[in-house]
């Protein structure tokens, strides 16, 4: 629990209570009040040192320039010194390198410190914030707020605080995954049975049976089969399903090197089917 001014009265008052107890305003509108004005003053204090550092920026580059000018009207005029001109260019141009590099440390110091000190200034506030935006489920608002502080600022507070949420917004995230990955599955079951069904639709009772067994098999091919169709080309098992049952003799035989099969079937005709080749495909029939 923590004392903040009223925006209204000027008194203090808790930030756990809904109202102020002396004029009645409610407690919430001060801790916006006071959330504004603390991301107010840190956007001024962050382009103030923006600014600040384009300007030496600036002023780096123009007299970097004129000094690159200068070394080339006289290499220009004085072709034979070339070479010691380089020399010269070259570690003058490193010289001021190695000073803007300084610079910018040093620059990225100040702005750390100026952000330590704004941290330390309005701790109670930020952390109030964070803790409110954490209870309130404004779980990846409170991941930018603690990326904001924590690349620079070691507040043990802070942490704590920023590690819960942290975990909290993993789960989040892994809940909300898992989420969208069972709405994906239970999409793609509903249009796999509506594809079933407008397939179920388009065929016999017979051939559809046949198609559930065997699925690998063609819908064509299990309508034909439906049908007590044959042709050269189609498998033994298929022979069998057209044919309702196995053949009354299944006769091997062997010329060459291979085995060569003949089925065949006393109640139909043609009666016997031929595979020359032992691979289980239909070559010809009579």
């Amino acid at each position: 629990m923590a004392l903040i001014k009223c925006i209204e009265c000027g008194n203090d008052v808790s930030d756990k209570a809904d109202v102020c107890p002396h004029c009645g305003l409610r407690v919430e509108e001060s801790l916006k009040k006071y959330k504004e004005e603390d991301e107010r003053i840190t956007r001024e204090r962050e382009d103030k040192i923006n600014e600040e550092l384009e300007l030496e920026k600036s002023n780096s580059n123009t007299g970097t320039n004129k000094i690159l000018n200068v070394f080339r009207d006289i290499f220009l005029r004085y072709p034979i010194t070339s070479l010691v001109i380089i020399f010269f260019i070259y570690f003058g141009y490193k010289m001021n390198r190695d000073s803007e590099i300084e610079e910018k440390e040093k620059q990225d110091l100040i702005v750390k410190q100026q952000k330590e000190k704004d941290f330390a200034d309005n701790k109670p506030q930020i952390i109030l914030n964070i803790q409110s935006q954490t209870k309130d489920g404004n779980l990846e608002y409170v991941q930018n707020e603690c990326l904001k502080y924590l690349d620079s600022i070691s507040d043990n507070d802070l942490k704590l605080l920023c590690e819960d949420n942290n975990k909290q917004f993993n789960a989040f995230k892994e809940a909300q995954a898992l989420k969208k990955k069972q709405e994906k599955e239970k999409e793609d079951l509903k249009n796999k049975q509506k594809e079933e069904a407008e397939l179920k639709a388009s065929m016999s009772p017979k051939a559809w049976k046949i198609h559930k067994k065997h699925p690998n098999w063609s819908i064509d091919d299990c309508k034909n089969l439906a049908e007590g169709r044959y042709w050269v080309g189609m498998s033994y098992d298929m022979l069998v399903v057209s044919f309702g049952g196995k053949p009354n003799s299944a006769n091997p035989s062997n010329y060459g090197n291979e085995t060569q099969w003949q089925w065949c079937w006393h109640n139909y005709t043609p009666s016997c089917f031929y595979d020359h080749n032992d691979d289980g495909i239909i070559d010809s029939y009579n």
